[in-house]
């Protein structure tokens, strides 16, 4: 009998790429005007780098992206790096949010189980969140964050954190599911120490992302 939902946050229970795809789609307007001609492939280079570089930071795939860009159409390009990441996270903070469906879910899941969030985010932005979802993160029976793995030297993939949990909250391994994005961070960890796994496909979340913004009339204006 399943007692206990394990959620991982980023990808997961946030729209994340589909907040970093918009967050690039705007800024790519104001960093690139004299290239819109070739927008399309320049956000096409961002979506193919987001994919095969899912662990790398947001500027490596940005600079591998334009850089890419660059060298196809034989430019040199020169923009601050710095102003546009920048300018890029700020945009990604307004963007992202809670995925709906989990919203409209989240009373029901309440009722039946014990809901816990695991993740390398800080502690802030997870509370930051969930209340702009307008969901109390005391809702939850305990949220682990990046600001207390941090605290405890321990990293996230560590089987000992689902010990903890189940020993914490009187569960056992076999009555708790976590649900993530990562097979390596998230799955894996889980499997080994018991647990059930539901893998959230980050491949079907960001083709589905590229695929609505690359239909879009109004593609980069």
């Amino acid at each position: 009998m399943i007692r206990a939902l394990i959620f991982d946050f980023s990808d997961t229970l946030v729209n994340s790429v589909e907040a970093r795809t918009q967050a690039f789609q705007e800024l790519a307007r104001q960093f690139f005007p004299l290239y819109e001609g070739k927008a399309r492939e320049l956000m096409i280079l961002y979506l193919k780098t987001d994919l095969l570089y899912p662990h790398s930071s947001a500027r490596q795939v940005i600079r591998r992206a334009v850089q890419e860009f660059c060298a196809r159409q034989n430019i040199v390009l020169t923009i601050d790096f710095g102003a546009f990441y920048t300018a890029y996270r700020k945009k990604v903070k307004e963007y992202e949010c809670i995925r709906r469906s989990f919203v409209d879910i989240f009373p029901e899941l309440k009722k039946k189980y014990h809901l816990f969030i695991l993740t390398k985010e800080p502690r802030k932005t997870v509370e930051f969140l969930l209340l702009k979802a307008g969901i109390p993160h005391e809702e939850f029976t305990e949220i682990i964050t990046g600001t207390e793995l941090k605290a405890w030297n321990i990293p996230k993939m560590s089987i000992h954190l689902y010990e903890y949990l189940c020993e914490r909250h009187g569960l056992t391994p076999d009555e708790c599911v976590m649900i993530g994005d990562s097979p390596l961070i998230d799955i894996l960890p889980a499997n080994t120490a018991g647990l059930q796994t539901v893998l959230f496909s980050p491949w079907s979340t960001k083709v589905t992302a590229a695929l609505e913004i690359l239909a879009g009339d109004d593609f980069l204006g």
